[in-house]
């Protein structure tokens, strides 16, 4: 049963992280009480002048990603400390949003208020997530990279990324706990001269976490973020940037059991590591429903760097100068065929 649920915590984890590839189905013989699992996955995000909510809910049937189906809701309610409810929208087929407004005087978004959420589903199924606390996340300093050529320690160029920042807040004595998502930006341009810019969120095998816990000092230096082949991604221009989000105690336990699930090989009959942590539960607990996910409120903060073609060893761009033949010629035939990628120039770019 653990290896089952240790399992199905993988696929969990994989609906909640964007990733730019897909898991492969894996055929199981899944034993009838664990059909049907509920998966809820969501966050309330604070910007400059306002809250973002989305919450994924999703039902599982044979613990592959091509199994998840959406779940008939009736209604998604978020809560806050203060005896705020909001109602959120269904915004897709299995997505409920809402935006609020900083200044909204009857669901403020403050640091240190908790906020939770509420599923009731056409089966009048409720589950409720633990309240978790909304904590500011402190401002990177720096981002920068080193390029690595070729050695004989080293069978290709690599550039490597390091992020230094705070740890204190300096609202509480409290240190910060860390979540590190990254995003590649880069520009390519097509055999018909046609300039394209693709965005592509990192993978599951780039989840990192920081406790501040765990260290005497006040803020960190050059923490290895990415380490990645020189391609032709960095021919033309490449942006990375790199995503803080501040974690309460709870959310670190949760991203640091779904980066030790991403490292092991997804094979469900290996010794489990635990019961995977979720702060979903049936609010009647007697039920016999079953659900995982997590939800929690967090900040922000984004940096990001630019890496010249000419300071990574200036790698060939993707495409000839001559339109290819082939049929299968991404990104060359048309740039615009690749995933994420859009003729409109990013905002932050600025060379």
């Amino acid at each position: 049963m653990n290896s089952l649920r240790s399992f199905l915590w993988f696929i969990v984890v994989t609906s909640v992280v964007i990733t730019i590839g897909c898991l492969d189905a894996i055929d199981l013989d899944v034993p009838q009480e664990e059909q049907g699992t509920i998966v809820i996955q969501g966050k309330l995000i604070k910007k400059n002048d306002e809250a973002q909510v989305d919450v994924r809910i999703n039902n599982l049937f044979d613990f592959t990603p091509q199994s998840r189906l959406p779940v008939l809701v009736r209604t998604v309610e978020l809560f806050e400390t203060n005896g705020g409810v909001k109602m959120l929208e269904r915004t897709d087929l299995n997505t409920y949003s809402i935006t609020i407004d900083l200044d909204d005087p009857d669901f403020p978004i403050e640091y240190g208020n908790e906020y939770w959420i509420r599923v009731v589903t056409l089966r009048d199924q409720i589950f409720i997530s633990q309240p978790n606390k909304l904590l500011k996340v402190p401002a990177a300093k720096e981002l920068r990279f080193e390029y690595q050529a070729e050695n004989p320690n080293q069978e290709e160029d690599r550039v490597k990324f390091f992020l230094s920042g705070n740890i204190d807040t300096n609202v509480d004595e409290r240190k910060s706990r860390l979540r590190f998502s990254i995003k590649q930006a880069y520009r390519v341009t097509d055999c018909e001269s046609k300039l394209c810019y693709v965005e592509n969120l990192s993978d599951l095998n780039n989840i990192r976490t920081l406790d501040g816990n765990l260290t005497s000092d006040a803020s960190f230096e050059d923490f290895e973020i990415h380490d990645v082949a020189i391609t032709s991604l960095f021919a033309e221009g490449h942006y990375l940037s790199v995503f803080t989000e501040s974690l309460s105690d709870e959310a670190l336990r949760y991203w640091e059991e779904a980066a030790t699930l991403v490292l092991r090989t997804g094979n469900m009959f290996e010794e489990p590591v635990g019961t995977q942590f979720s702060n979903i539960t049936p609010e009647d607990t007697s039920t016999m429903d079953n659900v995982f996910g997590f939800f929690y409120a967090t900040e922000i903060d984004t940096i990001r760097v630019y890496a010249d073609s000419s300071l990574v060893g200036s790698p060939r761009p993707a495409c000839p100068p001559l339109k290819p033949k082939e049929p299968n010629c991404l990104p060359c035939c048309d740039c615009l065929g690749l995933t994420n990628s859009s003729l409109t120039k990013p905002d932050f770019w600025i060379n």
